[in-house]
């Protein structure tokens, strides 16, 4: 900063050119001298991380969240299955002309619930990303927002199992959800995964668990 003010004190005083782009490139370097390298036994930031968090024994986490293939007019969702950090499953599906936010994270999430009741699992957290829709299903007595008729399907089936509840988690800790929706939005179809995890959610699945 006290570059670029000298410089233009001495324009202003007729006192030599100004000349931006020396400017920059002198204090472009001063900021490359000042980035020391850091310790790598401090951590960069204070801030803790925010990570996947394995679910108590004998229950099922199961995440859910939505995306949207604008180019193809298609919405996808995506859940992924895991009891404890083992893989219990992953699946989703599309559908045509839905392009609403909440709408699509709610058919994620009652897709993920109809994938539990289908599989047998009845000890079951549920874990999207929207606050919105958490906060909708805490209070969907009282709903009337668009999503109300997918949110009284899931209502009717969260009667079947032992233990039911929704949780909200910050992006960063449902990536594996994330990229379940992105894959199946370039796709077109319902997909289920229950033996071994598909390639392109090994990356994931494996960064949630070295984490733990």
């Amino acid at each position: 900063m006290y570059l670029i003010w000298s410089s233009r004190n001495n324009l202003t005083h007729g006192e030599s050119g100004f000349s931006p782009a020396k400017t920059m490139e002198v204090v472009k370097e001063t900021l490359q001298t000042l980035e020391l390298p850091r310790d790598k036994g401090v951590p960069k930031s204070a801030r803790p991380e925010c990570k996947w968090q394995r679910p108590p024994d004998g229950v099922v986490k199961i995440n859910s969240d939505g995306a949207v293939n604008v180019n193809d007019n298609l919405a996808a969702t995506g859940a992924v299955a895991r009891e404890g950090v083992v893989f219990r499953g992953a699946t989703g599906k599309t559908y045509r002309g839905v392009s609403d936010p909440l709408t699509v994270e709610s058919l994620a999430f009652r897709d993920a619930v109809e994938y539990a009741r289908s599989r047998g699992f009845t000890n079951v957290v549920f874990e999207v990303d929207s606050e919105d829709l958490v906060r909708l299903w805490q209070n969907r007595a009282n709903d009337l927002s668009v999503v109300k008729q997918v949110l009284d399907e899931i209502s009717e089936l969260s009667l079947l199992f032992t233990n039911f509840s929704l949780v909200h988690a910050r992006r960063e800790a449902n990536q594996a959800a994330h990229s379940c929706a992105k894959y199946i939005s370039l796709q077109d179809g319902s997909f289920s995964w229950d033996a071994e995890p598909p390639a392109f959610l090994v990356h994931s699945l494996g960064a949630d668990c070295n984490l733990v």
